[in-house]
């Protein structure tokens, strides 16, 4: 599967809830085409929402968010979601047909697509995630990681330039977890990765943008900041877990008679 590549400027991007809360306040920062970004930061940095502005689930209260040459608007919505593909947290959200093949056709059916074309993208689909026949399937009846899986070829399927992905390896065991980051590895185009995984962010990133309470703290290669120990802490970060070194020797068995 081939995609185009598309850069994503964001220029002093503010934005609030309704109920007043500031989620981020002032971002100024880009995402390089073609390339793997993670935007990392403890939680409630304003990591989700960040992506949720990058294909118009939120739209900024101030600043501009610029995909390509298109600037995110009330007026650009339908073009924008078919640039910026987003895989949500909770494969719940994205999977609500009665079957797999139904769910990744869904898109798609709605750009206008013929029949034949759709059944072809979805197979094709399925295949390069490696869930092939998984047509027939209930999406109620998958493993944890095979929703997961699913929930991406609903967003693969649409073909975007951009794909955003939201925490992709929460709640996933090891298998699923390393079969999922081989597979976004492959896949071309311009990768962001919103995620407090930062074993995940040095296994995947090019670039790292850091958040904390709203606010951008740092940006540059994620190999460098991922080893800034110091930067990390301060952000209530703590370096991935294979650069912290082996760890503490066991403590020595006790005889029954120590315990005593």
């Amino acid at each position: 599967m081939s995609a185009q590549t598309v850069d994503i400027a964001l220029a002093g991007v503010s934005f609030a809830y309704p109920d007043g809360r500031q989620a981020l306040r002032g971002i100024t920062c880009r995402f390089a085409a073609g390339r793997c970004t993670a935007v990392a930061g403890p939680n409630g940095s304003g990591k989700s929402t960040l992506l949720g502005l990058l294909n118009g689930i939120h739209l900024a209260g101030s600043g501009e968010v610029r995909i390509g040459d298109l600037v995110v608007g009330k007026h650009t919505l339908e073009q924008v979601r078919r640039r910026v593909g987003l895989v949500f947290q909770e494969p719940d959200w994205q999977l609500f047909c009665p079957t797999v093949g139904e769910d990744v056709a869904f898109g798609p059916l709605n750009l206008g697509l013929g029949r034949a074309e759709v059944a072809e993208r979805v197979r094709e689909t399925l295949s390069v995630i490696e869930l092939p026949g998984f047509e027939d399937r209930s999406p109620f009846h998958l493993s944890g990681g095979e929703k997961k899986l699913a929930s991406l070829a609903t967003v693969l399927a649409m073909r975007p330039e951009v794909l955003a992905l939201d925490e992709p390896t929460a709640g996933l065991d090891p298998f699923h977890r390393r079969r999922l980051i081989d597979l976004v590895r492959r896949l071309a185009g311009t990768r962001i990765l919103a995620t407090h995984d930062l074993d995940l962010a040095l296994d995947l990133a090019d670039d790292l943008v850091l958040l904390d309470e709203g606010r951008l703290v740092a940006a540059g290669p994620a190999g460098e900041l991922l080893r800034d120990r110091e930067l990390l802490e301060r952000h209530r970060l703590e370096l991935p877990l294979r650069l912290q070194g082996d760890p503490a020797p066991p403590s020595p068995t006790l005889n029954n008679h120590e315990l005593h």
